[in-house]
C-alpha cells in the first residue's frame, strides 16, 4: 500500500512513523497549494493529513487548519483520506458520555475551524475518515514534561477538587490506530479517545512512574501560601487559579469531559493503561527543557 502523510512535522507524525511506512510531505519538500499537491502527491492509496496549529491568532489558525486543507483537497487525486481532526469541534466546555452523534459546538477557532475542515473533507471525498483525537500526550508533547517536571520539584497540584475528567489519549494508541484502519471503502466520523480519566487518578498514576512522594495540592494554594494573611492568601490563590487555569495548554485539562468509545473500541482501538504510558516521560523528566525531545 502506498501512504502519504501531508504534515510531515506534526509530533503525531513521529508516532505513526513507528508503525507505518509512508511518503512525508512537509513545508520543507512541497508548497501546500493545489499545484504542487496535484505534481507531487498522486498515486497514493491512502493520504493522512495531520497539519494543524492549535495557537496563534484566530487568523493563523483559520488558515492553516481550514483554508490550506481546503487548498490541499483541491489538488488531490486520492480518495481514501484519514484526517486528524479534534475534540475540541464539541467545544472547549464540560460535558459526559459524548459520541459521534453528539452536537458540535466549538467555542473558539481551534475547534471551529477543524470542524469546517471536516465538512470539506467529506464533501471532498466518499473514503474518508475524520479522526477526532482526544488530549492527546507523549513525550513528544513537552507541555506535559515541563508539567511532570513542575510536579517532581513542587508536588502534584490541581484545578478545582480534581475530580474532573480527562479523555486523554496516549500519542503510540492514535498512530496504532491509524496503522490498522488504512483499508476503508466509505466515510466515517470517529472518536479517537478514551473514555476519561479523572485527574486525581493522573496524579496516583504519575506519582507511583515517577516516585512523588509530595502530596498533591490544588493550584490555588500554591499561590496563596506566599501570603501570610489569611484572606489575601485566599483571594490571591482563587484569581491565580483562575488565570493560570485559562492557559491555552492548560485549560483542557480543567475540564471534565468523557465519552462513549464504542465505535472506535469496533475499528480496533486498543488503550494503553494510563500508567503504563507515563512511563515513556521516564528518559525524559531529569532534562531540561532545552534538552527536551523536539515538537
Amino acid at each position: 500500500m502506498k501512504i502519504a502523510l501531508i504534515g510531515a512535522n506534526s509530533r503525531i507524525a513521529r508516532y505513526i512513523s513507528e508503525f507505518i511506512s509512508y511518503d512525508p510531505y512537509s513545508r520543507q519538500n512541497i508548497s501546500y497549494d493545489r499545484e504542487s499537491i496535484a505534481n507531487k502527491v498522486k498515486g497514493y492509496d491512502v493520504v493522512i493529513i495531520t497539519i494543524g496549529i492549535t495557537k496563534g491568532s484566530a487568523d493563523d489558525i483559520w488558515r492553516v487548519n481550514y483554508k490550506i486543507v481546503d487548498e490541499i483537497l483541491q489538488g488531490l487525486n486520492s480518495d481514501r483520506i484519514i484526517f486528524l481532526s479534534s475534540i475540541a469541534v464539541y467545544g472547549r466546555r464540560s460535558f459526559s458520555g459524548f459520541d459521534e452523534s453528539s452536537p458540535t459546538q466549538p467555542n473558539d477557532a481551534y475547534g471551529a475551524s477543524k470542524l469546517a475542515a471536516e465538512r470539506i473533507v467529506m464533501q471532498s471525498s466518499k473514503r474518508a475518515r475524520i479522526l477526532r483525537i482526544g488530549t492527546i500526550f507523549g513525550e513528544y508533547y513537552e507541555q506535559y514534561l515541563d508539567m511532570l517536571r513542575a510536579w517532581k520539584r513542587h508536588g502534584p497540584f490541581y484545578f478545582g477538587d480534581g475530580k474532573n475528567t480527562v479523555p486523554f489519549i496516549y500519542a503510540r494508541d492514535v498512530a496504532k490506530f491509524i496503522s490498522k484502519n488504512l483499508e476503508f471503502n466509505n466515510s466515517d466520523v470517529i472518536n479517537l479517545t478514551s473514555p476519561g480519566i479523572e485527574f486525581m487518578q493522573v496524579i496516583r498514576d504519575v506519582s507511583e512512574v515517577l516516585g512523588i512522594q509530595m502530596n498533591p495540592r490544588p493550584v490555588r494554594e500554591l499561590f496563596g501560601a506566599r501570603l501570610k494573611v489569611p484572606i489575601i492568601s485566599t483571594i490571591l490563590g482563587y484569581a491565580m487559579e483562575y488565570i493560570y487555569s485559562r492557559k491555552e495548554e492548560i485549560y483542557p485539562i480543567t475540564l471534565s469531559r468523557s465519552f462513549n468509545i464504542t465505535k472506535a473500541l469496533s475499528y480496533g482501538l486498543e488503550l494503553t493503561e494510563f500508567k503504563q504510558a507515563i512511563k515513556c516521560f521516564v528518559p525524559y523528566i531529569d532534562h531540561d527543557s532545552s534538552d527536551s525531545v523536539s515538537k
